[in-house]
């Protein structure tokens, strides 16, 4: 590698600034008409390149009398030395960016990765559980499943029950798992007077079913039942992709092995 492209390719001068560098630094002190003599580039380019040169601190100028300004090469090893502090401080700094963005980029990516593949997780009261229920079984396209793990044969479709009726009027896919044959069967009673025309009910019961728990499309809710009465239960919603997966493996099970 010869010195004008070492100047070139490592300090980052371009092919005038490296000749004339080279210039300097083979015959010591220079005036701009030597220099233009020697390097063969304009005059106005030359007083462009060592402004420059001089600015980046590789060149310093000596004025003696009624002659020309001259030019000549500031000592190299303290010019490189210099550049390689400057260029370990610019590394620093931009390693030190780079960490920060990656930082950004690593919260954006996680909280990204939440929403769409872990999703979120609720914890409220029955009222405020049962409000959101609604809301979210008024956005149903594909499937309501339903494990009712209450030995109670009363069910109350007061909220719900027209819901549920649009719901079937839609064609989505709707089982509802309970824990005796009883309650499966008084269920179906109140189906076949709630609803008329000819809806198709798919109910089942299973005893080992324990926790009951609602599965709309790909939203889970799970009930905690309260000690005395309904208003006590707590309400668990969540969009966890893992966790509705579960619950549903949990359901088919159930529904398979049921009867």
């Amino acid at each position: 590698m010869s010195i004008e492209e070492g100047l070139s390719h490592v300090l980052g001068l371009s092919k005038n600034a490296a000749k004339i560098y080279s210039a300097l630094l083979s015959n010591g002190e220079m005036d701009v008409k030597q220099l233009q003599q020697t390097c063969h580039i304009p005059l106005s380019r030359i007083y462009e390149i060592l402004k420059n040169m001089e600015l980046d601190g590789l060149i310093e100028h000596q004025k003696r009398g009624n002659l020309p300004k001259s030019y000549r090469v500031i000592h190299p090893r303290q010019v490189i030395e210099s550049l390689i502090e400057k260029e370990q401080v610019r590394s620093a700094q931009k390693i030190e960016k780079m960490s920060e963005l990656g930082t950004i980029l690593s919260k954006k990516w996680q909280n990204t990765l939440s929403s769409s593949q872990t999703g979120d997780l609720m914890i409220t009261t029955f009222e405020v559980g049962e409000e959101n229920f609604l809301e979210d079984i008024r956005q149903v396209n594909e499937r309501v499943l339903i494990a009712a793990a209450s030995r109670k044969t009363v069910i109350d479709w007061s909220k719900s029950g027209k819901l549920l009726g649009d719901i079937f009027r839609k064609k989505v896919e709707v089982k509802y798992l309970v824990k005796t044959e009883h309650v499966a069967q008084n269920l179906r009673k109140k189906l076949d007077l709630f609803f008329s025309g000819d809806i198709k009910f798919n109910i089942n019961f299973n005893a080992n079913l324990e926790v009951p728990f609602v599965i709309l499309d790909n939203i889970l809710y799970i009930i905690l039942s309260g000690e005395t009465a309904t208003l006590d239960s707590v309400i668990i919603r969540s969009t966890n992709i893992w966790l509705v997966k579960q619950f549903d493996w949990l359901f088919e099970q159930l529904w398979n092995s049921s009867g």
